[in-house]
This record gives C-alpha cells, sequence and structure tokens, in this order.
C-alpha cells in the first residue's frame, strides 16, 4: 500500500511540475505569505521565493499563476501543533517543517534545489524608489581588450537628449530562522522577480533613498551585460571619478558575472567605508 501511495505521488508530482517549467519564464518569484511558528505565533509579509532546497521544511514548487503542486498533501500534517489555521487555506500550503507531518513519505525535490540557506528575509512592507538622471544618462561597460585580455577599462556612452527614470522595489527585511517556522501559506505571488527586483535595505539605507539628495548616479555593467550595478552617491566628496578609481575592474566583473554574489568584498576598503556610512549606495541587478 505504501508502495502504491509512493508510485502515485512520484507520477503526479512529475507530470504536474514539467508542465510547471514548460512554459514559464520566472526562476524567483515575490509573493506575500502567512507563516506560524512553532512557539504558536502567526505573522504575514513579503519574501523571495528563490529555489528554497529542502533541509528542516519540505517545499511545494509554484507557478505564476499561483498553482501549488503539493508534494506535501494536506493531510500528511498535523493540524494539532497549529493556532488559527483555517481548512480552506490547506490548498496553498507553500511549505511545512518536517517535525509536523503525520506521514513523511515525500515525493522527490525537482531539479538541484539552488538556494540552501535557511534564514530568509521578510518584508511588512514595499516600497519604490523612483529616481532620474535629468543632465544625462551615463553607463559604463567593463570592456576587455582583444589583444590582451587581462587588461579592462571602462567604456562609457552618455545620452544627453533623454531624461532618464527608472524605478527600483525596496523593502526593510526582518529574518525569520527555517527552524522556528512550522508552516508556510501561499497568500498570492505579487510579480516575477526576474523582472520588477527586490533589493533588501537597512533603516539607514530607506533614509538615504528617502532623502532624494543625490550628487550622482551611473551604472556599471560586466562584460557579458547580464548583471550591472547601480550606484548612488549622496556625498559631493564623492563623485563617480572617484567612485570609479577605486575599482578593481578584475574583481568587480567577476562578481557581477556571478550575479553579484560578495559583489562588496570586490571594493576596495576606501569605497567599502563609504557604502557601509552611508555616503554611497548601490543595487546590483539583472536582466531576465
Amino acid at each position: 500500500m505504501i508502495l502504491h501511495k509512493i508510485i502515485i505521488l512520484t507520477l503526479f508530482f512529475i507530470a504536474s511540475i514539467s508542465n510547471v517549467h514548460a512554459d514559464h519564464p520566472c526562476s524567483t518569484f515575490f509573493i506575500k505569505i502567512t507563516y506560524y511558528t512553532n512557539s504558536g505565533k502567526q505573522d504575514s509579509g513579503y519574501i523571495l521565493y528563490d529555489n528554497f532546497h529542502d533541509g528542516s521544511m519540505f517545499f511545494n514548487p509554484i507557478t505564476e499563476y499561483d498553482t501549488i503542486f503539493h508534494r506535501v498533501l494536506p493531510n500528511q500534517i498535523n493540524y494539532k501543533k497549529l493556532n488559527g489555521i483555517d481548512s480552506n487555506q490547506y490548498n496553498k500550503i507553500l511549505a511545512v517543517n518536517k517535525s509536523i507531518l503525520l506521514d513523511t513519505i515525500i515525493t522527490a525535490e525537482y531539479g538541484n534545489g539552488y538556494n540552501e540557506q535557511k534564514i530568509i528575509p521578510v518584508a511588512n512592507k514595499i516600497y519604490q524608489f523612483h529616481y532620474s538622471d535629468t543632465i544625462h544618462y551615463t553607463l559604463y561597460t567593463i570592456h576587455s581588450d582583444y589583444e590582451n585580455e587581462s587588461s579592462l577599462s571602462l567604456d562609457s556612452s552618455i545620452n544627453k537628449y533623454i531624461d532618464y527614470l527608472d524605478t527600483i522595489q525596496y523593502a526593510k527585511a526582518k529574518y525569520i530562522n527555517f527552524d522556528t517556522i512550522n508552516l508556510i501559506v501561499l497568500d498570492s505571488i505579487l510579480w516575477c522577480n526576474d523582472f520588477e527586483q527586490i533589493q533588501w535595505l537597512n533603516k539607514n539605507q530607506i533614509a538615504q533613498v528617502r532623502s532624494k539628495k543625490i550628487i550622482s548616479y551611473f551604472r556599471v555593467y560586466g562584460i557579458n551585460e547580464g548583471y550591472w550595478i547601480d550606484f548612488f552617491s549622496y556625498d559631493p566628496n564623492w563623485t563617480k571619478f572617484r567612485i570609479q578609481s577605486l575599482f578593481n575592474l578584475e574583481k568587480i566583473n567577476k562578481s557581477i558575472d556571478n550575479g553579484g554574489k560578495d559583489i562588496f568584498n570586490s571594493f576596495s576598503l576606501a569605497l567599502q567605508k563609504a557604502i557601509q556610512s552611508n555616503k554611497i549606495l548601490y543595487f546590483v541587478r539583472w536582466n531576465p
């Protein structure tokens, strides 16, 4: 009987997930959730759903159509360990802690489980940072010399005829540990994060964004132009040329090509201190 159940669940999951990945373009989603802690509390917020890997919790895959494919079935959960959950929410369960399962026969994960982090940021509110360059829009691309590939430089282009306007989604984050969460319920998918990326800021950075005292702004693309960094200076002593003079282009390009991971450590010590003191803000962004 148990083997029969495993086969049915596996076939259902494989058939479902093949349809999910046949037509949707998103690799990550920004979503609103309700979560129940193992201390009996209930809370809600916004998170980036980022291909989480099974650890203390089992995760159900989702699509941009708010469809959930249940690796964990609703009848496998011990609801006596949860406070306040309504049965109408059972079909929207996104993740379940292993500690509250009645039945641990779960279909295998799909894919490699790209994100194995246990602590994730959660936001109570989302904000928009609108900015424009009313003088000129300057972007720089890290350029490699074909004759000497180790020699990198910045190429710039300026458009004096377009008032550049853009919007960055940002939020102040608190952090939750998956080990402290019994259940996560999907309220709604807000957007595909490939297209409207969220930036996590602390309270001091948010204060800088809201001050609207930008001294200079510029953008730096990596050689492959899939990712870029937006720099905003809030200090007249930190001109874009001073910032660029402290670049280690090889380190920055390597980090950008790796999705901007560990980008802060690729900056010089002086630039790091300026960022830490909120004289400079930067955002790593990418093309979908």
